[in-house]
């Protein structure tokens, strides 16, 4: 697609081990060229009942730069939301 930056493939699997908790991690990865951020590890997990939940989740590159003489992965993100269920 022209214009495209961003192109993910990834996957990964939830978890319920009771009704209140969702666990999950996974991968993916940006299919474009120009990335550098090579595998992203995914994990979260949300917390609550049945109609709203608070979610924790964050994402993590494979490869690093380095800025400054210190490492620090290409890619990192949390995320945090209130989640509500209809």
């Amino acid at each position: 697609m022209p214009d495209v930056d961003a192109q993910y493939l990834g996957g990964g699997l939830n978890f319920h081990p009771f009704t209140w908790l969702s666990l999950r991690g996974g991968a993916m990865q940006n299919m474009d060229s120009s990335d550098d951020a090579g595998l992203i590890y995914t994990a979260g997990f949300g917390l609550g009942i049945k109609w709203i939940q608070i979610d924790l989740s964050a994402q993590i590159a494979t490869n690093e730069i380095t800025v400054n003489g210190e490492d620090y992965p290409q890619y990192a993100k949390v995320n945090i939301a209130i989640v509500s269920k209809w």
